[in-house]
C-alpha cells in the first residue's frame, strides 16, 4: 500500500499519519477523513496531501485500497509479514547499499576495537551486535551508560570503530555520543 521509497520522503506530520494508519488499519478503514485527522492530530488537508504523496487521488480511493488490502490479508495472513520483509531485502541489494556495507565491513576488519552504544530497543541491538562481533573474533564492547560525561583527556581512538545505534534517531544522549566520538 505504501512503498519504502514513498515513506522515506514524508515530512514529520505525514509520518504521524503513516504511523497511525499502519498501527490501526482496521479502524481507519471505517473512519471519515475528519476522524482520521483527529486521531492522527493533523488537519484533513494534511491527510489529503499525504495521500497525494502516496499516489492516491483522494480519500475514497485510499479507503477502497485499504479495505481490499485488509480482505487480502485476511485470506493470506503470511502476506502481512513476508511482503514487507521481501521489500526490505530487495532494497538492501541495491548496488550503492551493498558498496556502503562493504566499506563498513572493511572498517570493522581493520579496527582494533568496536564499541557499540544504544538506548532502549537500540541497547538490545547493541548488545546483540557486541556478541556477534565477538563471535567473529573482534574485540567489542557495549557502552551502556549513554549519559556519561565525555573524557577530560583526549584519547587515541583512531583504530576504534564506534557504532551508535538509534531506532528513532531522536535520543539526545545517543546523538551527543555520536557527535563527540565522530
Amino acid at each position: 500500500m505504501f512503498s519504502y521509497d514513498q515513506v522515506q520522503q514524508l515530512n514529520r506530520l505525514e509520518i504521524e499519519i503513516y504511523k497511525y494508519i499502519v498501527g490501526h488499519p482496521v479502524e481507519v478503514s471505517t473512519m471519515t477523513i475528519r476522524q482520521l485527522a483527529d486521531h492522527s492530530h493533523v488537519s484533513a488537508t494534511t491527510i489529503l496531501r499525504f495521500l497525494k504523496h502516496m499516489g492516491y487521488d483522494g480519500y475514497a480511493e485510499f479507503k477502497f485500497t485499504l479495505k481490499e488490502q485488509l480482505r487480502q490479508d485476511a485470506t493470506q495472513p503470511l502476506a502481512q509479514t513476508v511482503i514487507p520483509m521481501r521489500t526490505f531485502f530487495d532494497h538492501m541489494s541495491l548496488p550503492d547499499v551493498t558498496a556502503k556495507l562493504h566499506q563498513v565491513a572493511e572498517l570493522l576488519q581493520q579496527a582494533r576495537m568496536v564499541i557499540l552504544t544504544g538506548a532502549g530497543t537500540s541497547a538490545g541491538l547493541a548488545t546483540y551486535g557486541s556478541h556477534l562481533f565477538a563471535n567473529f573474533g573482534l574485540y567489542s564492547l557495549m557502552l551502556t551508560d549513554t549519559g556519561q560525561p565525555h573524557p577530560v583527556q583526549s584519547q587515541d581512538l583512531s583504530d576504534t570503530v564506534f557504532l551508535v545505534l538509534s531506532v528513532s534517531g531522536e535520543s539526545e544522549d545517543i546523538n551527543e555520543q555520536g557527535v563527540y566520538y565522530q
